[in-house]
Order: structure tokens, then C-alpha cells, then sequence
């Protein structure tokens, strides 16, 4: 879906429009950061994903995806990124694919938010708290449900 909307703006050259890699990592990176939170696969929808998304790319200097799930711990001081974003390539942990999959951010940002808002997905519907208020209303009869004989 990320990769379609892509593929439909008028990007103003190809640096600014990000590559597929970068896009596919991005979603998989807040995916897990939403889960990492303790929020239910039951409540993480596409919209959820696409707001932690926009939220994140618009705090691109803040922006860190990372995986070391088949490295060890020496690949974070052998191989440092320390200017955001950073979205490490988990397949070749030396490559920071926030800049080899997209040289210029300077549209990226606006065009995902503007995507995400057409979509009518927004901070007051999909909010943080909302999720952990369906989390916990989901929990609450999941419990009452097993405790019934």
C-alpha cells in the first residue's frame, strides 16, 4: 500500500522519492515499535501503522530503526550511526538505508502526512491512548470470558 502511494506522487526528482527497501523497512519498524509498546495485534490496523509512520518521519531527527537479531552487540560501537535517521539495512548492518534509500528528505515528510490525512487517519482517532484504552477494554473481557465456567 506504502509502496503504491509512492509510486502514484510527482516526486521532483529521484532523490526525493524513497526507495522500496526503505518504505518496507519503515512499516516493519513501526510495526514492531507498536508492539514493543504492549500494544495487542488485535488492535495494530494498517491506520495504526501509517500514524506511527507520519508521526515518525516527521521527527526524522529523532527517527531510529534498528535490528540486531543476528548480529551481536559489537555491530552498535563497530559500525555507529549517530546522525538520524537511521534505519539499519538489517541484512548489511554497516548500511544506513534512511540515507542510501532516500537522499533528500525535504518532501518525503509532507507527502506522507498529506497521504495519511486523505486517508482520514489522524492523531484523534488512532491516538496512543486510545490503543491502550482498547487494549485494556479487550483484555478486561478476555479475562471475564476464561474465569467463566
Amino acid at each position: 500500500m506504502v509502496k503504491h502511494w509512492r509510486n502514484g506522487v510527482l516526486w521532483k526528482d529521484q532523490f526525493h522519492r524513497p526507495n522500496s527497501l526503505l518504505l518496507s523497512l519503515l512499516v516493519i519498524g513501526s510495526y514492531d515499535k507498536l508492539t514493543r509498546r504492549g500494544v495487542s495485534n488485535i488492535l495494530i490496523t494498517h491506520e495504526a501503522i501509517l500514524l506511527d509512520l507520519a508521526e515518525d518521519i516527521q521527527r526524522k531527527h529523532e527517527l531510529r530503526f534498528e535490528w540486531y537479531t543476528y548480529y551481536n552487540d559489537s555491530f552498535k560501537t563497530i559500525f555507529p550511526m549517530k546522525v538520524a535517521p537511521v534505519v539499519r539495512n538489517p541484512s548489511n548492518p554497516t548500511d544506513n538505508v534512511a540515507e542510501s534509500g532516500l537522499q533528500n528528505w525535504a518532501q518525503f515528510p509532507g507527502e506522507f502526512t498529506r497521504w495519511t490525512r486523505f486517508m482520514g487517519i489522524g492523531k484523534h482517532r488512532y491516538h496512543s491512548n486510545v490503543l491502550g484504552d482498547k487494549q485494556f477494554r479487550v483484555q478486561n473481557k478476555v479475562s471475564r470470558l476464561a474465569a467463566e465456567p
